[in-house]
């Protein structure tokens, strides 16, 4: 399956997530909220209680893709992304074809592989990871300058976004499931 990957390739290593790990943040919050290092967050609401009909609701990628769209005109590197796929999610190809990967991002109590990548290839990314159904989002989503870091856990049903305040309240003008958040502190 890794020869067919178009758009995302495996990180070289997986050094460029140590700023996670580095960011000062506990495990626990870092795989929930991101690194606490960001002057704004915003939580990008996955459900919508308004909705009668689960159907009727966008997926988890359609809706980060949405708010990709914002975040990438908050970042000069939009063409080098970083993308944390966790290893655990049942039905994924990187189970079977990543299982001997040893360069993985490692949070107690969750290790991710590294994929690298244009913003624009999220648009294809229940193409790459969804082996042809939807796929989860990311877990962690960064340009490689750092100007804003999007993390979504499995436990979640939402996400939340680091950056500087215009990106966040560009965010929340966009999208009526974005919301300022204010993460636990450190």
């Amino acid at each position: 399956m890794r020869g067919q990957l178009s758009r995302f390739e495996v990180a070289d290593d997986a050094t460029s997530g140590d700023w996670l790990l580095q960011s000062g943040t506990i495990s626990s919050d870092l795989i929930t909220f991101g690194p606490m290092v960001y002057p704004a967050y915003a939580r990008l609401n996955y459900a919508d209680a308004t909705l009668e009909d689960d159907a009727e609701a966008p997926t988890d990628i359609t809706l980060v893709r949405e708010m990709a769209v914002v975040l990438g005109t908050f970042t000069t590197t939009p063409d080098d992304c970083y993308f944390c796929v966790w290893d655990g999610y049942a039905g994924s190809f990187l189970s079977d074809e990543f299982a001997g990967l040893r360069k993985r991002v490692q949070i107690p109590g969750r290790d991710y592989v590294l994929f690298t990548g244009p913003l624009s290839a999220l648009h294809e990314w229940e193409n790459e990871f969804g082996r042809g159904g939807p796929a989860p989002a990311p877990a962690f989503m960064w340009p490689r300058d750092r100007r804003w870091c999007f993390t979504s856990d499995v436990d979640t049903e939402w996400a939340t976004i680091g950056a500087e305040r215009a990106a966040v309240e560009k965010l929340i003008t966009r999208s009526p499931r974005a919301e300022k958040f204010a993460p636990p502190t450190v």
